[in-house]
Parts: structure tokens; sequence; C-alpha cells
């Protein structure tokens, strides 16, 4: 019979903890309600482009916008305005059901990747796509974030230096809208910086437990937290957008040119309701992205802290504080004493290194020259 014995491995140990977690329905969740998005941003696009035809053909019609047109000029911009508003809305359609594809992808390989008992099926790959994206992601934040940063410092300089502010009464007009641009867009900038930065960290901790013997859960209470705030803002923005059809028609109220494109409002109720699923839907994957790291971050927590444990209930001899310790005088003098053990004489008379008195016997070093014993000369 063989004998087999199990070796710890704790890159396995660490791929079994993160497959664990990743093969739950609502990763699997995610990746379809990342189809449902594109497929509504699809529809979206298709219901919009005839609408935003038909609208800005109306506008032109308007003879008050158009008295000082030629025909050519006339033709030319409203040939002009179609083309850019299609193509427009068609290169911001093809990245964003990209994007919705590509982390559809990633969230099918994590969960089938690590619903799969083949210990070399991992989920690193769906991983990988998460973290790339987000990288890229970061990018136009952290520009966006230098660019608030440079006009903040540039507002404040203009309100120090009245000359630079002339079209204002002084320069505490400037100072004060400076202020408020700080607040608003720079703290947006904040967030969004925060949240792009530790969705990255969150990807990055999931990459190192699966690749190192390290499990690591850095930046996912944050971005879970982050992502929990990000889809009530959003679920808040889905309600707003069905006020958008009262907003024309109070324009088209106060203003007398836009009473002509008040026959338009009608087309846009279904643009209006599907956009508002859209972004009930975009509220929703925000949501299960803070419950998934919320949730991965507790499960690393636990796995870690349940290791902990173990490796001091091995390395830590086990104290009983219950019965009273000897001090170490007490254990020096509670030592047995060792067994009497009597001097070993050896007779080292054959030994190479000694000399023997030809007088009386004795023996010497080899060194003597005379006998310690009855000074005879022994060389």
């Amino acid at each position: 019979m063989n004998n087999y014995q199990t070796t710890f491995n704790p890159f396995s140990q660490n791929i079994s903890i993160v497959k664990s977690y990743f093969r739950k329905k609502t990763v699997l969740t995610q990746g379809i309600l990342y189809i449902v998005a594109a497929l509504l941003n699809i529809a979206t696009v298709l219901m919009m482009m005839p609408v935003m035809n038909n609208f800005m053909s109306t506008v032109f019609s308007i003879p008050e916008l158009t008295a000082d047109m030629t025909a050519q000029e006339f033709e030319f911009i409203s040939s002009f305005m179609d083309i850019y508003i299609n193509s427009v809305m068609i290169v911001s359609l093809v990245m964003s059901v990209a994007l919705s594809a590509l982390v559809a992808t990633a969230y099918f390989l994590m969960y089938f990747k690590s619903k799969s008992d083949n210990p070399m099926s991992t989920p690193n790959a769906g991983v990988t796509i998460l973290y790339v994206l987000s990288i890229i992601q970061l990018i136009p934040i952290i520009i966006t974030t230098v660019m608030m940063a440079l006009m903040i410092i540039l507002m404040f300089v203009m309100a120090l230096i009245p000359e630079l502010s002339s079209d204002y009464n002084s320069g505490g007009s400037v100072a004060i809208i400076a202020i408020i641009y700080t607040i608003v867009f720079g703290g947006m900038c904040t967030l969004l910086l925060l949240y792009f930065i530790n969705q990255v960290r969150y990807y990055k901790s999931i990459r190192t437990s699966l690749n190192t013997v390290t499990l690591t859960n850095k930046g996912a209470g944050i971005f879970g937290v982050l992502s929990m705030i990000y889809g009530i803002y959003t679920a808040l923005n889905a309600l707003s957008s069905f006020g958008v059809i009262p907003m024309f028609n109070m324009i088209s109220t106060m203003v007398p040119e836009f009473a002509v494109i008040e026959g338009l409002l009608n087309s846009f109720v279904p643009v209006v309701i599907i956009s508002a699923v859209t972004s009930a839907v975009l509220a929703t994957i925000y949501i299960i992205n803070a419950v998934i790291a919320l949730g991965y971050k507790n499960h690393i927590k636990n796995h870690t802290n349940n290791y902990n444990e173990f490796s001091a209930s091995i390395m830590q001899p086990q104290i009983d504080y219950n019965t009273p310790q000897q001090t170490s005088q007490e254990m020096l003098l509670s030592q047995p004493e060792p067994d009497f053990q009597p001097d070993v004489f050896y007779d080292n008379s054959n030994s190479p290194a000694s000399a023997v008195c030809p007088r009386c016997g004795t023996v010497a070093k080899e060194s003597d020259i005379f006998c310690n014993e009855c000074g005879a000369k022994i060389k």
C-alpha cells in the first residue's frame, strides 16, 4: 500500500479561497447586467438619432434663426449638424458597447472559472481585464483633476491681482467664484479620483491574491463605499430623467420661438423612458459592485484572521493559566541531580607521545629529558 502525504501549497490555497468567493451568483448577475446595459445603449441611440435629426430640422425651420442665412449656408449648416450629431452618437455608442462587452466578458470568466473544479482554472483572466480597464479609465480622470486644479489656482491668482480680473468690480468676486468652483467641481473630481484609484487597487489586490502567497483586499473597502454612493446618485438621476419633458414645455412657454418645436416633445418620451431604465440598470450595477467589493473585503479578512489564529496556535505553546506556574529558580532547583560518575584514569603508557624512565619505570612526557621521580636521564 502506498502512503501519500498532503503538502500545504499557499498558492493553491489562495486560489481556492478567491474562487470560493467569485463563484457566487452576484458575479454572474453583474455580467448579465452589463449585457443588458449595452443593449439599452444601442436601443437608446437608435431611437435618439431620428428624433435629434427631426429636432434639428425643426429648429432650422424657424424663420428668426435662418433669416440672415443664404440657401447654401443653410444647407451646409444643417447637413453639418446632422453628420456631427450622428457621428458623436455612433462613436459614443461603439465605445460604451465595447466597454460593456469587455466588462461582461470579464465577469463571466470570473464566475465560470471559479465554478470549475479544475485546479488549473482560475479567474485571473477576468480580473486582469477589469484591472487593465480600470487603469485606462483612471488616466482621463487624472488629466481632468490636474486641469481642474490648475483652473482653481488660476482663479485664486486672479483674485489676488485685480488687474487680471478687470471684467469684475473687484477681485473678491473672482475669489467667491473660485471657492464655489473648488467646493463643487474640486469635490467631484476628488471623489472620482478616489473611486478610480481604489478600483485599480481593488482589482490589483485580487490579482495579487491569485498569483502570490499573500492574501490582500486593498482598495476593496473604499471602492465599495464609493460604488454604493454612485449607485444611489445614479438611481436619483434616473428618477430625475422624467423631468425633461416638463422642462421643454416650460421653455416653449417662456420662449415663443421654441413653441414651434412643442410638437416634437412627444417623440422624446420613449427616449426619456429608455434613458431612465438605462440609468436604473447602471445604478444596480454600481450597487452590486459595492456588494461584491465589500463582500470580498470581509471574505479575505475572515480567512486571513483564521490563518493567523491557526499559525499562532501551532507556533506558541499552550499554557494553562489556571494552574500555578513555577519561577525560573524553582524550575532550576527542581531539576534532578545527575548520577555520580567516578573519575576515569587512562593508562597512556603505550601512547606514542610518552617515554619511560629506564631506572624507576615512571611514565614521562616525550619532551622530558630527566625523570620527575628519580632524576635519571631519560634520553
